[in-house]
């Protein structure tokens, strides 16, 4: 028997079980050692790939620019190659420009930690209490666009929720609630504020669609809004946030994308990782 260990779900996760908990690592038949899964590991357990796994099928032009911008400044910082073969130098300029991706992603996941610490056991930092008071103040004001005056409601937020769908993916809702007709909020990280989008990517609108789907499916609850919280990196603008709210005809359009890239991806590691439906999902 496989042995493995999980976790909560977390977005940075690739694999899941059925009941949507991150499968961290396995132990490896030969070495014993515990190791990553593989395709292999989650064809033999029926395990779920994670929603940004099926988003990075599409290409990514944006992040693609980004990544050669951080290459070639990492170029400039370690000067002309020195007496090295080519591919020990391109390997010293990858991990310099890696540098910068992870650290954007720890202090992201520090936020998101923050963030779901607030909501959960009421432990109070300046990023979560700017970010959420955003939040609250956003989702209030969109409301009252769409239905003047609308009271004020208790949110009952969730945080980092679990969900997973018969389609055959998983993954964490960052933060959703049931109130009213439902809303459903997705957390990245920029640089700064200056970097805050006034619209939404098509990976952003896929993330949306498929993790709202999945809470219909999980939760039996419908999701009305959804949108993208862009909060600052940067220490001194700790808090500082932005909701850039998503189109329902867009989200749609994100669905299709992500069922697509969905069954491409099953075809290409024959693995198809769905089941039927039972009449009461």
């Amino acid at each position: 028997m496989t042995e493995f260990t999980t976790k909560q779900a977390a977005e940075s996760g690739h694999w899941y079980t059925r009941d949507a908990d991150l499968v961290d690592q396995v132990e490896g038949k030969t070495t014993g050692r515990m190791r990553r899964p593989t395709v292999a590991d989650a064809r033999a357990n029926g395990w779920l790939p994670g929603c940004t796994t099926i988003i990075r099928q599409a290409a990514a032009p944006a992040l693609q620019r980004w990544s050669n911008k951080e290459h070639v400044k990492a170029a400039t910082e370690l000067g002309p190659p020195q007496e090295e073969l080519p591919e020990h130098y391109f390997r010293r300029v990858n991990e310099r420009a890696s540098v910068v991706g992870r650290e954007a992603a720890e202090i992201g996941s520090r936020i998101h930690g923050e963030i779901h610490s607030y909501l959960t056991r009421r432990i109070i930092t300046a990023s979560a209490v700017g970010i959420m008071s955003t939040v609250q103040t956003s989702v209030q004001d969109e409301w009252d666009r769409q239905v003047p005056d609308m009271p004020k409601v208790d949110f009952h937020w969730r945080s980092e929720d679990p969900v997973m769908h018969w389609l055959g993916y998983a993954t964490k809702a960052d933060l959703w609630s049931p109130a009213r007709s439902g809303v459903l909020l997705d957390f990245k990280g920029k640089k700064s504020v200056d970097d805050f989008p006034d619209g939404l990517y098509d990976e952003h609108l896929m993330q949306l669609a498929a993790t709202r789907t999945a809470i219909e499916h999980t939760h039996g609850k419908t999701i009305a809004d959804c949108g993208i919280v862009f909060f600052s990196r940067l220490p001194g603008e700790a808090g500082l946030a932005k909701v850039v709210w998503a189109d329902d005809e867009e989200v749609s359009r994100g669905g299709r994308m992500y069922r697509a890239l969905l069954e491409y991806w099953q075809a290409k590691y024959r693995y198809d990782s769905g089941w039927e439906p039972h009449d009461n999902e």
